[in-house]
């Protein structure tokens, strides 16, 4: 009997992957440029434009990395849910 073929770590390396070595945009990033930019940002909203499921972790590792970021809890008129909406402090936002 054949055996099949599979990948395995030792065939895969980033020269064998034609698009290993091109460098994608981070949604830290993204998210980073988006706040530089003036705007402020809702969860919701990072979900989205994003695709960003945890904005809170990424204000965390800005915030580690100098970012002075305020967050402005919002309550929704529909429902009464509360949630956050953050603003670069430095850079007059724009909503």
């Amino acid at each position: 009997m054949e055996q099949k073929k599979t990948a395995t770590p030792e065939r895969l390396t980033a020269d064998s992957i034609p698009w290993a070595n091109i460098a994608q945009p981070t949604q830290i990033s993204k998210i980073k440029a988006h706040l530089e930019s003036g705007w402020s940002i809702t969860p919701f909203q990072a979900l989205c434009t994003y695709g960003c499921f945890r904005l809170a972790s990424v204000v965390f590792t800005l915030r580690r990395r100098g970012l002075n970021i305020e967050t402005c809890m919002e309550r929704n008129p529909r429902n009464g849910s509360r949630y956050a909406r953050y603003i670069l402090k430095e850079i007059e936002t724009k909503k």
